[in-house]
């Protein structure tokens, strides 16, 4: 069986994922990636976020505006 991994848009806020943290009982945030001096995102905001609601991984990515 082919597995499916769910790939979730906030268009600007990543940090979006801990609704998902709150939400579902045994949830995580695994792993963030920040935006660095310079980046096209304001230095120190989110660019993606990994979480794990339960057992599933998900990767929750934004783009600069």
């Amino acid at each position: 069986m082919q597995k499916i991994t769910p790939f979730l848009w906030f268009g600007g806020n990543a940090e979006a994922a801990a609704l998902y943290t709150s939400i579902f009982p045994d949830s995580k945030i695994v792993s963030t990636s920040r935006y660095g001096e310079g980046g096209p995102g304001p230095a120190g905001s989110a660019m993606s976020m990994t979480f794990q609601p339960r057992q599933a991984r998900e990767q929750v990515s934004t783009l600069a505006h």
